[in-house]
């Protein structure tokens, strides 16, 4: 997770949450860090992006959430 972030998203009274998510690369992946000879070097922006989906969550109230991030 890269950040949550408590907002009032859809105006309705009370604050949702929203989660992004994702990494450029997978660093801690130690199959492809044992391919790697520069582990600071150019390598890495060639190995696969791990795409994650974004979460928003809608307050329902009485600390209750629905996920809500595909509508």
């Amino acid at each position: 997770t890269w950040s949550p972030v408590f907002g009032e998203l859809d105006n309705d009274g009370w604050v949702d949450l929203f989660v992004a998510n994702g990494m450029s690369r997978d660093f801690m992946d130690s199959d492809l860090a044992g391919k790697i000879k520069d582990k600071h070097g150019s390598e890495w922006r060639f190995m696969p992006v791990r795409k994650e989906r974004n979460l928003v969550f809608r307050n329902t109230g009485d600390l209750n959430f629905d996920e809500v991030g595909e509508s």
